[in-house]
């Protein structure tokens, strides 16, 4: 049995009175109007628990609910958000059941008067009784592509497609990770020939690993890959690749709203990708885990996440795209406010992969996580594309005691 913390974030998501949204339950936090277009379907038996939001600024002036949702229905976790106040809310008495199959997301219906609120962070605990599978999901504002491109994806975060492969790739430290269930959503296909998803593992021949989506022909909704999975060895890099077919010239485009995955090892990847994120000399910016890298905030309350279990964080790494910074940047796990050993120091004017493979960090029950990024420079930019870690239970020790007479 393994239980892992999933968190949904940016600090780009404001709630309009009066509006019911769907988001997420991975990944960036966008909200959409349309359920179907942010539906994570479980791949086992699942337990979804501890359902915890944080609110930045609220201007609606009645209350907003905030509420779990399985298969389209309302499902049993709620929080009630009261008019013009924010703050971290919980529900931690209440859980759903998810069974292999179901589809299960956040739904948000706000107060109907006022202007809007913000919800910066959501998180639940999913509880896998008999693997240790969890959701990766990349989602947020769709994109749209015309016939004949590839683009490449990273493996969770915001939504956003590059045409330069290694801006969205991450390393794995861990050989046990089994990937499966690759599947996305598409709203409009005016290409007259298939598309693909291809999960990429840079040790797989030509570097395509098993799992292939294929999205036909003129068609729209859900794809999914149930037959194959993937297995990187350590020291791998690995993301998605999406080529639209080559139809004709009057052919239209795709647009996809979200792509998901499902990872299968007791040590969880939390990965933030997406869109570049730069830190300008001198500045201080905070991150919260797994969730979208552009979406850095001044305040580090706005992406601190509550711990709802013991865990040890291990395994940092951070793709730097390009680095202008005249002085060196740290990067680290913050834990409760506190910077942890698990860091990683940028020289200045530095680019590529920085890793710290040594230092482990562990959190308690209702210690609160995140990234900080902190410039010693006076001039200069750092841009970041991929920032990741690893998160797992701590190891329980067992003692035997034998005796001989």
């Amino acid at each position: 049995m393994t239980i892992h913390l999933i968190t949904a974030g940016t600090i780009f998501n404001p709630l309009v009175a009066g509006v019911t949204a769907f988001i997420p339950v991975a990944g960036n936090n966008l909200s959409k109007a349309t359920e179907a277009h942010v539906e994570m379907r479980a791949r086992n038996d699942w337990t979804l628990s501890d359902m915890l939001v944080r609110i930045g600024t609220n201007t609606v002036t009645l209350a907003s609910t905030i509420r779990s949702r399985k298969n389209g229905a309302n499902g049993s976790q709620s929080v009630s958000i009261p008019a013009s106040t924010g703050g971290l809310f919980e529900d931690t008495t209440n859980n759903d059941s998810l069974a292999t199959g179901d589809t299960f997301n956040t739904q948000a219906v706000i107060g109907s008067t006022g202007t809007h609120l913000f919800a910066i962070i959501l998180s639940y605990l999913i509880e896998d009784t008999t693997d240790s599978r969890y959701p990766l999901m990349v989602d947020g504002v769709p994109f749209t592509r015309e016939r004949a491109i590839t683009s490449f994806v990273p493996l969770n975060g915001r939504l956003n497609l590059n045409a330069t492969e290694s801006s969205t790739q991450y390393r794995t430290r861990t050989p046990d990770t089994t990937f499966s269930n690759l599947r996305t959503f598409v709203t409009n296909n005016g290409i007259s020939d298939a598309s693909t998803l291809i999960f990429k593992d840079g040790g797989a021949p030509a570097g395509e690993g098993n799992q292939i989506v294929t999205v036909t022909a003129s068609t729209t909704g859900e794809f999914e890959d149930t037959t194959n999975n993937d297995q990187p060895d350590t020291n791998e890099l690995i993301n998605y690749e999406f080529a639209t077919g080559m139809g004709s010239h009057t052919d239209g485009n795709l647009t996809v709203t979200l792509i998901t995955c499902i990872g299968d090892d007791a040590n969880m990847l939390q990965v933030c990708g997406g869109l570049l994120f730069s830190l300008g000399a001198g500045n201080t910016r905070f991150n919260s885990f797994g969730t979208d890298i552009f979406a850095a905030a001044t305040t580090e309350v706005s992406t601190a996440v509550k711990q709802r279990n013991p865990y040890d964080l291990s395994n940092m790494f951070i793709r730097v795209l390009s680095n202008a910074a005249d002085g060196a940047t740290t990067v680290a796990a913050r834990k409760s406010g506190v910077n942890s050993a698990l860091s990683i120091s940028i020289p200045s004017s530095t680019n590529g992969e920085f890793e710290n493979t040594s230092d482990v960090v562990s959190l308690a029950t209702n210690d609160e996580a995140n990234w900080i990024w902190d410039s010693a420079a006076s001039s200069g930019t750092l841009a970041v594309n991929i920032a990741g870690i690893q998160s797992s239970e701590p190891s329980t020790t067992i003692l035997a005691y034998g005796f001989w007479f």
